[in-house]
């Protein structure tokens, strides 16, 4: 479900958590829409294998800014949010894996009602700012990660806004296919 189909929900957790005592706590995290967009196209378009089934598009295509704006879906984010949780409707079929995994009636391009329709801003607004308790960008995880954990954990978060952030990571050894195509990539028409 998005998070538009969800906010009846987590109102109604909110409340039944209330009446029995019980804290509640929702959040999410969210990207900025350019990055969003390279990320979606890295991940599902690039870097996805024949045969893995969970993943709906062709994968393994050039990282190429001619192929991002073949793939582009403007605002997908907020329609993730708002109309299309797994982000394959508005998809062009030639890039689905299986393009008959979306029902015809669903299929925006079958579909004229809802070829045009619009990302709700405001329901998301208001599903993000009314029935969440902390909304975070990755920009800033690193940054809000303790002190979010230390308030979900400890009711408290000054314990983690009071501690020193490390970063450990190994490296990964396996060799890519492809160079992600990234936001330095792209022509001054992409990014706009």
């Amino acid at each position: 479900p998005t998070l538009v189909e969800m906010q009846p929900l987590l109102d109604r957790w909110r409340a039944a958590a209330k009446d029995r005592g019980v804290p509640f706590f929702a959040f999410t995290v969210l990207r900025e829409p350019l990055a969003h967009a390279l990320s979606f196209f890295n991940f599902f378009n690039v870097a996805g294998k024949p045969g893995q089934l969970w993943n709906p598009f062709q994968g393994e295509m050039e990282p190429t800014e001619e192929n991002f704006l073949k793939t582009f879906q403007g605002n997908r984010q907020c329609i993730m949010l708002d109309l299309d949780a797994e982000g394959i409707f508005r998809a062009p079929k030639a890039v689905l894996r299986h393009p008959d995994i979306v029902p015809s009636h669903l299929r925006v391009k079958d579909n004229e009602e809802t070829l045009y329709k619009k990302c709700r801003i405001q329901k998301v607004q208001d599903a993000l700012f009314e029935s969440l308790d902390w909304v975070g960008t990755t920009e800033n995880l690193q940054n809000s990660t303790l002190p979010l954990m230390s308030k979900i954990l400890l009711d408290d978060p000054e314990v983690g806004r009071n501690r020193s952030s490390r970063k450990v990571f190994t490296e990964n050894k396996k060799t890519k296919k492809h160079k992600p195509l990234e936001i330095s990539d792209l022509s001054d028409f992409a990014r706009a």
